[in-house]
């Protein structure tokens, strides 16, 4: 906010001339921990604040943070344009059951058909809202609305059910199993 020059207020109102539809995400740090002062900086349009003197991993934790809550807001899409050299495929999220990832290809797997394209699943999963799908595995991501059942399968393993036409089943990796169960319970 204290800034030589121009203020932070000043700032703000530069960046958001330039940047008109609020996507830039703003993080103000200030010495200055008034009441007064960070609700005039909400006021002029952040989206946070951070007070100094303040650690490192406070800030990585807030940038994260509001990286997070940004992907949710994209979830106000109603779907995703995926494309190779030939096509564009228009996908509804709704339509999506489950992508699947083969070395430098995905399967995108909906209620229609299956699409494979040279895309990798890194280039999908970021574009996806994090209410709608979720990664299960390192080569699999799932609609949470198609989840049907978890079921184990032996010591250690277990597998997800999907409710599309081929009653689909999915490996589970062992760090997405509870955040999945929690999910679905919701």
């Amino acid at each position: 906010i204290l800034m030589p020059l121009v203020n932070g207020y000043e700032t703000l109102r530069i960046i958001r001339e330039e940047f008109k539809d609020m996507s830039t995400v703003i993080i103000m740090a200030t010495a200055i921990a008034d009441k007064e002062e960070i609700m005039a900086c909400i006021k002029h349009g952040i989206h946070d604040y951070i007070v100094k003197p303040f650690h490192l991993s406070e800030l990585l934790a807030r940038v994260s943070t509001m990286l997070k809550l940004k992907k949710v807001r994209k979830s106000l899409a109603q779907g995703i344009t995926l494309r190779d050299r030939r096509r564009a495929y228009s996908l509804k999220f709704s339509e999506i059951v489950y992508i699947t990832s083969h070395l430098k290809n995905s399967v995108i797997h909906t209620i229609e058909r299956d699409i494979e394209l040279p895309i990798l699943m890194k280039g999908i999963i970021d574009r996806l809202p994090p209410d709608i799908f979720m990664r299960i595995h390192k080569s699999h991501v799932v609609n949470i609305g198609f989840v049907h059942s978890i079921s184990h399968v032996r010591s250690g393993r277990y597998r997800v059910r999907l409710n599309d036409d081929d009653d689909t089943e999915l490996p589970i990796g062992a760090a997405c199993l509870e955040s999945l169960r929690a999910r679905i319970q919701q």
